[in-house]
């Protein structure tokens, strides 16, 4: 009972939001468009978008745009859920904001390294990191160097695993962006554990965990696959966190010698046994992990409705889709056949 008054309207909130995600059919009618311009108006006609297009000119729009505004887009119903959420709620949705954080950094490094200038515009989100976050986006819109940026975050929990970077000589935005990414899930693991509590600490822990697990499994995979690295290559670049990936297992999947040997270690695991051997001999661990957790936050919702499932579900199914946008824009963008489409979007 004290679990449904402390979430019920939260819940409920989101169940009202949920109903204005994107459905199969409308999922299908975006594959069947010809144009860039043309999913923009459509997504200009549905409810849960046409806010983010109310004060721009839809028909200037180009593909970098849409990104851009779908990203507002997820910061706007962010901020809705953080307005509409109790004190020890928001504790998760400070700790969730820190996905924002990675994501921009790592736009603003890549832009540096690329171009030397930051010409993505960030006028949009200023709001928002003025009010969740410690980094001035003003400020690091300026920059003109990956040092410049790294000193600009003294003060934030980023400098200290990013500064080791300046003694380097050849790093690259792959060194950056794999450093940002063993932070943030370091640093989530342990805030989720200090400030979430009991059965909400469960829920959150299974999602979280589960996707370092698979992370660092389709590393492992893709280091195998694709690539001539060593072992200790290999280690290097994994989240160090096990959740039911037990590290004895990991480190099997490292020797490894070929991806047969490596399917069958896989197989052998709790990951393994909710999918076939049809499935797993397909050679693709995201769809394999993009399967698995679009099952574990839909059982979590269903199973916990007045808990963080709720909000750990929505804010999963929203970035998901607002994934699948941009994957159906840049396919239509480049002509792919729509049955090449279809096929990306059916995993």
């Amino acid at each position: 009972m004290k679990d449904v008054l402390t979430y019920s309207g939260l819940s409920t909130k989101i169940r009202k939001m949920d109903s204005n995600l994107l459905s199969k059919e409308q999922i299908n009618e975006l594959c069947e468009l010809t144009s860039v311009n043309e999913v923009i108006e459509y997504l200009n006609g549905l409810d849960s978008y046409k806010e983010i297009f109310s004060n721009v000119n839809i028909l200037s729009l180009r593909r970098r745009d849409l990104e851009r505004l779908l990203n507002i887009s997820s910061y706007k119903d962010f901020l809705k859920l953080y307005n509409f959420s109790s004190i020890t709620q928001r504790k998760y949705f400070k700790i969730f904001f820190l996905r924002y954080e990675v994501s921009v950094l790592k736009q603003v490094f890549r832009e540096v390294i690329d171009k030397q200038k930051i010409s993505y515009s960030f006028s949009e989100i200023i709001p928002f990191f003025n009010k969740f976050s410690d980094i001035s986006l003003e400020d690091l819109s300026k920059i003109t160097s990956v040092e410049e940026g790294i000193n600009l975050l003294e003060n934030t929990v980023y400098f200290k695993p990013l500064k080791y970077l300046l003694n380097l000589n050849d790093y690259t935005i792959f060194d950056i962006e794999l450093t940002l990414d063993l932070f943030y899930f370091k640093y989530i693991w342990k805030a989720l554990h200090k400030y979430i509590k009991k059965k909400d600490l469960e829920i959150v822990a299974s999602t979280y965990g589960s996707t370092i697990d698979f992370l660092n499994i389709t590393w492992i995979y893709r280091c195998l696959y694709f690539y001539n690295m060593t072992y200790e290559e290999k280690k290097n670049v994994l989240i160090p966190i096990s959740y039911k990936l037990k590290f004895s297992v990991v480190d099997k999947m490292l020797k490894a010698e070929n991806i047969d040997e490596f399917n069958k270690i896989f197989s052998e695991t709790s990951y393994g046994k909710k999918f076939s051997p049809v499935e797993i001999n397909e050679h693709n661990y995201e769809k394999l992990s993009k399967r698995f957790l679009r099952r574990l936050y839909e059982l979590n919702f269903k199973n916990n409705p007045y808990s963080l499932a709720c909000v750990d579900t929505y804010l999963y199914k929203k970035n998901q889709e607002l994934k699948l946008i941009v994957s159906i824009t840049e396919s239509i963008r480049y002509s792919l056949p729509k049955e090449e489409i279809f096929n990306i979007i059916n995993y």
